[in-house]
Protein backbone atom coordinates (compact mmCIF):
# COMPACT_ATOMS: atom_id res chain seq x y z
CA UNK A 1 0.00 0.00 0.00
CA UNK A 2 1.45 3.32 -1.06
CA UNK A 3 0.77 6.33 1.15
CA UNK A 4 1.42 9.02 -1.44
CA UNK A 5 -0.25 11.85 0.53
CA UNK A 6 1.85 11.11 3.61
CA UNK A 7 5.06 10.98 1.56
CA UNK A 8 4.19 14.30 -0.03
CA UNK A 9 3.42 15.83 3.35
CA UNK A 10 6.71 14.61 4.78
CA UNK A 11 8.67 15.95 1.82
CA UNK A 12 6.95 19.33 1.99
CA UNK A 13 7.70 19.58 5.70
CA UNK A 14 11.28 18.50 5.09
CA UNK A 15 11.74 21.08 2.34
CA UNK A 16 10.32 23.80 4.55
CA UNK A 17 12.54 22.90 7.50
CA UNK A 18 15.60 22.66 5.32
CA UNK A 19 14.96 26.02 3.71
CA UNK A 20 14.79 27.63 7.13
CA UNK A 21 18.04 26.33 8.60
CA UNK A 22 20.67 27.04 5.96
CA UNK A 23 23.25 25.17 3.92
CA UNK A 24 25.69 22.28 4.23
CA UNK A 25 28.99 21.91 2.43
CA UNK A 26 29.19 19.54 -0.53
CA UNK A 27 30.64 16.70 1.57
CA UNK A 28 27.60 16.73 3.85
CA UNK A 29 25.25 17.07 0.88
CA UNK A 30 26.88 14.01 -0.69
CA UNK A 31 26.38 11.96 2.49
CA UNK A 32 22.71 12.94 2.71
CA UNK A 33 22.18 12.09 -0.96
CA UNK A 34 23.94 8.74 -0.55
CA UNK A 35 21.53 7.94 2.30
CA UNK A 36 18.72 8.50 -0.21
CA UNK A 37 20.55 6.33 -2.79
CA UNK A 38 21.07 3.47 -0.35
CA UNK A 39 17.51 3.54 1.02
CA UNK A 40 15.79 3.56 -2.39
CA UNK A 41 17.56 0.85 -4.39
CA UNK A 42 20.12 3.24 -5.94
CA UNK A 43 22.17 0.56 -7.74
CA UNK A 44 19.07 -0.33 -9.78
CA UNK A 45 17.90 3.22 -10.54
CA UNK A 46 17.31 3.95 -14.21
CA UNK A 47 19.98 6.66 -14.01
CA UNK A 48 22.57 6.56 -11.23
CA UNK A 49 25.63 7.77 -13.17
CA UNK A 50 28.26 9.29 -10.92
CA UNK A 51 26.50 8.53 -7.65
CA UNK A 52 29.03 7.61 -4.97
CA UNK A 53 31.86 9.54 -6.61
CA UNK A 54 33.19 11.80 -3.86
CA UNK A 55 35.49 13.98 -5.96
CA UNK A 56 35.46 17.76 -5.58
CA UNK A 57 31.89 19.13 -5.71
CA UNK A 58 30.76 15.56 -6.28
CA UNK A 59 26.94 15.87 -6.15
CA UNK A 60 27.01 18.50 -8.90
CA UNK A 61 28.29 15.83 -11.28
CA UNK A 62 25.85 13.11 -10.27
CA UNK A 63 22.95 12.18 -12.55
CA UNK A 64 19.67 13.94 -11.80
CA UNK A 65 21.26 16.51 -9.47
CA UNK A 66 21.41 20.17 -10.40
CA UNK A 67 23.58 22.70 -8.59
CA UNK A 68 23.74 26.45 -8.41
CA UNK A 69 26.59 27.32 -10.82
CA UNK A 70 27.93 30.00 -8.48
CA UNK A 71 27.71 28.33 -5.06
CA UNK A 72 27.89 24.67 -6.20
CA UNK A 73 25.15 23.78 -3.71
CA UNK A 74 22.45 21.32 -4.74
CA UNK A 75 19.30 23.12 -5.84
CA UNK A 76 17.34 20.39 -7.64
CA UNK A 77 16.92 16.65 -7.17
CA UNK A 78 15.12 15.28 -10.24
CA UNK A 79 14.19 11.65 -9.55
CA UNK A 80 10.94 11.31 -11.54
CA UNK A 81 10.47 7.79 -12.96
CA UNK A 82 13.90 6.61 -11.82
CA UNK A 83 12.96 3.17 -10.41
CA UNK A 84 13.34 4.33 -6.81
CA UNK A 85 12.01 1.56 -4.58
CA UNK A 86 11.82 1.66 -0.82
CA UNK A 87 11.23 4.00 2.05
CA UNK A 88 12.55 7.52 2.06
CA UNK A 89 15.17 7.63 4.81
CA UNK A 90 14.87 9.64 7.98
CA UNK A 91 17.63 12.00 6.94
CA UNK A 92 19.53 13.24 9.96
CA UNK A 93 21.14 16.53 9.14
CA UNK A 94 20.78 20.12 10.21
CA UNK A 95 21.19 22.13 7.04
CA UNK A 96 20.53 21.41 3.39
CA UNK A 97 19.03 23.68 0.80
CA UNK A 98 17.32 22.86 -2.46
CA UNK A 99 14.29 24.22 -4.21
CA UNK A 100 12.98 21.13 -6.00
CA UNK A 101 12.73 17.43 -5.24
CA UNK A 102 10.78 15.58 -7.94
CA UNK A 103 10.12 11.94 -7.14
CA UNK A 104 6.81 10.91 -8.75
CA UNK A 105 6.40 7.65 -10.68
CA UNK A 106 8.62 5.68 -8.30
CA UNK A 107 7.67 3.04 -5.73
CA UNK A 108 8.23 4.88 -2.47
CA UNK A 109 6.43 4.17 0.76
Amino acid sequence: VFEVPSVMLILRLLCFLLSVVGVLGWHEEAIVLMNLFNATNGPLWNNNAGWGNFSSNAPCFWALIRCNPTTQYVIRILMTNNNMIGTLPALHFRKFTYSTFLYRDNRLF
